[in-house]
């Protein structure tokens, strides 16, 4: 018990005491009558509501606001249009390889496009670690396989030659790719 009491002083000496509620018993009749004080009091606080002190503007139209049209919908045309004008990021190709919630492309057709890499790039002196194949592809977690495709996107990035990798991930239908989860 000395532990106890000596923790609590402890405690209380810096400030990290807890404070504890006080419980008394009463009749059911008794708790109702101290309930019901307890809200009058709380309600004493508060101003009755009142009308409206500022006349709404005549039509419901409110002059704080400006009047609006609706906007024109846009055509796949502008869309594809207004993406041309952007600059090609490793952002935005991470954007891509991570629809649907993709993780990277499967052993096969990720070899396939590591084996493209220096060609897209030949006065590139180092490549990036080659994809994960066999039993290390079972064992490396999905976050991780995600972060070597992004070294991959982010050389491709550094060695000017991002576009044809896009490409290349653009081309891979769903099912070639490994998912969060699979």
């Amino acid at each position: 018990m000395k532990t106890d009491s000596k923790s609590a002083k402890r405690r209380a000496s810096l400030g990290n005491s807890i404070p504890g509620g006080e419980a008394q018993e009463m009749s059911d009749e008794t708790g109702w009558v101290e309930w019901n004080q307890a809200l009058e009091q709380s309600d004493r606080q508060f101003a009755p509501t009142g009308p409206m002190t500022a006349p709404m503007p005549p039509d419901g139209i409110d002059p704080r606001y400006a009047k609006t049209r609706p906007a024109a919908l846009s055509t796949a045309k502008d869309i594809s249009q207004a993406g041309r004008g952007k600059r090609l990021t490793a952002e935005t190709a991470m954007v891509e390889a991570r629809k649907n919630n993709r993780v990277c492309p499967k052993p096969r057709r990720w070899a396939e496009l590591f084996g493209q890499m220096p060609q897209w790039a030949p006065e590139a002196a180092d490549l990036p670690g080659a994809p994960l194949t066999g039993d290390a592809w079972k064992r490396t977690p999905a976050l991780a396989k995600r972060m070597a495709l992004r070294d991959h996107i982010e050389w491709a990035h550094k060695n000017g030659c991002l576009e044809p990798m896009l490409e290349f991930l653009k081309s891979l239908p769903e099912d070639e790719w490994h998912h969060m989860g699979d």
